[in-house]
């Protein structure tokens, strides 16, 4: 019985829906704001040298790319924000790739805000060139920082 006292002490959000009033999120975000860009595939990230893959960022057919700002949120948070949001089953929540609203500017993206879900936000304005895409990807997967999944990869 004392175990779980203290687990549950321990861990309390851990099964919590995250909440969108953890922070207030501006608009504008900051420069310092912290994002995520949810991987689903380990052929998006290098476990070996824990580097992200710029695949990881190349923006889809309609030319956005979906990230969610994770301000004021844990860890755990985090995490079951991405699985509420973007985990679709047969799909694994492998990893994250973090970066910064600067990281995101200094390529000359922009980020588009635009719940819901609640955080939701879209990497906007890319290149039309195909090969000037896949170079600002590639500036935006130097600047992350990659997560492993702890439930995925322990």
């Amino acid at each position: 019985m004392r175990f779980l006292e203290r687990f549950w002490r321990t861990w309390p959000g851990l099964w919590a829906r995250p909440s969108a009033e953890s922070a207030t999120l501006t608009s504008p975000p900051d420069s310092a704001e912290p994002l995520t860009r949810y991987l689903l595939s380990t052929s998006q990230f290098r476990r070996a040298s824990w580097t992200v893959k710029a695949s990881a960022f190349v923006p889809g057919p309609d030319g956005r790319k979906s990230v969610f700002r994770i301000l004021g949120l844990t860890e755990p948070s985090i995490w079951k924000l991405g699985e509420a949001e973007v985990l679709n089953p047969p799909f694994r929540l492998h990893a994250r790739a973090d970066v910064t609203v600067r990281s995101v500017r200094d390529t000359g993206i922009t980020l588009d805000a635009d719940p819901p879900p609640s955080r939701h936000a879209d990497l906007v304005g890319w290149p039309p060139d195909e090969s000037a895409c896949l170079l600002v990807a590639a500036q935006l997967a130097d600047a992350a920082e990659l997560r492993l999944n702890p439930a995925v990869h322990p």
